[in-house]
Order: structure tokens, then C-alpha cells, then sequence
């Protein structure tokens, strides 16, 4: 599949599951689709590329900030990997980003969850205590459930307490000997910066926040970054938690083609929007315009106050 191909059947699937969502048409873009359930309960950020392993660090982290301060699940689709074709039901891992074919991307919407997961090897997302549950059940010990299975103790031990997984084999060996499902669905996982530490651009990048005092996911494309108040361990208990999406050009056209993309994400989190800039643009279709001074001059609640009036 082409990534344009992929693209398209993301937002089929979206708009088949009663989603909001928004698509950027640029490929630079650190996210393609940014989708919400019909009850906001869920934000997710969406990657799209036909062979995952282009997909690397700088990516990665870029997303990882943005997927925090949004407390979204960031996930990677693609069509195969230096390996091959993505498997359909498996999920995937590139640094710290869920990978996935478009079609498990649709169990996950559709509430059938996969239960396998490839790292070096495929694995499946064992339930430790429905295990324990089973061999409780045969009224047998370890070491007899041992025998009866053919693993070992030590293996046996650390799947029922959760330690390590087994592979997709073992797995189903012992739901076949059991009679009995011992498999759950693999949760989303929220990605973090990778441990080799975030790229250069990516700090440099959040200078609003060492100033206004703001966390900050600096997004590049489609539009500038996102604010968060209220969102800070210690922060004080009367500011409510906020997200503010901005766009900062001092460009007048380039304003323009931004202020649709200001506007479907802003609605899609349910969140504040402005755009800095030193002109005073004619068209931003109702979007509040600041500059950098006047933005500082507000703080935090000033610039709540503004953006809801």
C-alpha cells in the first residue's frame, strides 16, 4: 500500500466508526490524522508512512511531546518494515510508538483488540490471573501444572505473574490444553522520547515555555505548537487545565492557508486557539490574533480570559 493509500483507509475507518478528524496534506506534518471519538474521551495521532522504518527519532520525540501534553495515543500505520508486510492483528514497536496495519488499526476502533505483539519475537498479551485461575481450577500445583504442560516452573511463575510474555505457540498450547481463552487484547501504549534523548530542534523549539511559563509541544506542521495550562504537577488549583493551539507567522498568506487547520484541531480537542503574530491579518475567520508582547503581558489566566471572550 502507498501512504496516500493508507491515508484514505485511515480515514475511511474513522469516519465508518463515527469519528472527528482532521488530515493534513502535508507529509512534512508530525502527525497525519488527529481523531476524537464522538464523546472526546480519546485523542488520537496518527502516522502514516508505506515503510515504517523511515519513520525515526526526531520523529518519534517530536510526537512523543505533542502526544503528552494532549494525553493522546500516537500510533504509527504503515503498509511493511525491513522485515516484510506488517502483519494484520499484530502490533508493532519502532522506539517508543505503537506500529500497526490499517486493519488492526480497525480492531482497535471496533473494540476487538489484538492480542499479539512483535518485538523480537511475536508475543502474546498473556492474562496472569485468569493462569493462576486455570491451574487453580485443575486443583493442581505449579510443578504439576508444569508437567501437564510441558513448561517449565520458572516460565510457568513468570507468566502467571506477569514477568514476561510467551510466544504466539506456547500461548495457544495452553489455551488448546485448557479449554479456555488466556489472552487479553494489547493496550494502547503512550510513546515517550527515545532514550538516546530528544533531537536538538526539538528543545530549541519550545523557547515559549521558558519564558510564559507554559508546558509546550512544539508541532511545526500543520500548524505552530500547543500550550498547556493547568497541566503541570504543582500547578495552582485554580487554573483550569487547558490546551491552547497556536499558530505563529508573521507571514500574511502563509497565515491564511494555516487558519483552516487552527480551527479543525481546535475543534477536534475541544480547545482555545490563537495566532501570534505581528500583523494584524484581515481574514482569520474569527480566530483571536496577539502578538508575542501582548501574549506575555496577559499570563496564563489573562490569556484564558481573552480566548473565551
Amino acid at each position: 500500500m502507498t501512504r496516500q493509500q493508507i491515508l484514505s483507509r485511515v480515514c475511511a475507518l474513522f469516519s465508518q466508526e463515527g469519528y472527528a478528524y482532521y488530515a493534513s496534506q502535508d507529509s512534512r506534518a508530525c502527525f497525519d490524522v488527529m481523531a476524537t471519538d464522538c464523546s472526546h474521551r480519546e485523542t488520537l495521532l496518527v502516522k502514516a508512512l508505506e515503510n515504517v522504518d523511515g519513520f525515526t527519532r526526531e520523529m518519534n520525540d517530536r510526537l512523543a511531546r505533542i502526544s503528552t501534553l494532549l494525553d493522546a495515543w500516537s500510533v504509527l500505520i504503515g503498509g511493511c518494515n525491513r522485515a516484510g508486510s506488517l502483519e494484520d492483528g499484530v502490533v508493532y514497536r519502532r522506539y517508543a510508538i505503537d506500529v500497526m496495519s490499517p486493519h488492526t488499526l480497525e480492531q482497535y476502533l471496533t473494540g476487538d483488540q489484538p492480542t499479539l505483539r512483535k518485538e523480537k519475537k511475536l508475543l502474546c498479551e498473556l492474562d496472569p490471573e485468569k493462569l493462576k485461575s486455570a491451574r487453580r481450577e485443575l486443583k493442581m500445583s505449579r510443578p504439576e501444572f508444569s508437567r501437564f504442560t510441558g513448561i517449565s516452573e520458572e516460565m510457568l511463575y513468570r507468566y502467571e505473574h506477569g514477568i514476561c510474555k510467551p510466544v504466539s505457540g506456547v500461548a495457544e498450547h495452553m489455551e488448546n490444553l485448557l479449554g479456555a481463552k488466556l489472552t487479553w487484547g494489547v493496550s494502547p501504549s503512550h510513546n515517550t522520547p527515545s532514550e538516546a534523548g530528544p533531537s536538538p530542534d526539538v528543545s530549541d523549539a519550545k523557547s515559549v515555555d521558558l519564558f510564559l511559563g507554559f508546558r509546550s509541544a512544539y508541532v511545526r506542521n500543520p500548524i505552530t505548537m500547543f500550550l498547556g495550562i493547568g497541566t503541570k504537577p504543582g500547578e495552582a488549583e485554580d487554573v483550569k487545565k487547558e490546551v491552547i493551539a497556536i499558530h505563529m507567522s508573521d507571514d500574511t498568506r502563509t497565515i491564511s492557508k494555516k487558519t483552516g487547520a487552527l480551527k479543525s484541531i481546535s475543534n477536534i480537542l475541544k480547545s482555545k486557539r490563537c495566532i501570534i503574530s505581528n500583523l494584524k491579518p484581515k481574514d482569520t475567520s474569527g480566530i483571536p490574533v496577539l502578538t508575542l508582547r501582548e501574549m506575555c503581558g496577559l499570563g496564563k489566566k489573562g490569556l484564558i480570559k481573552f480566548l473565551s471572550e
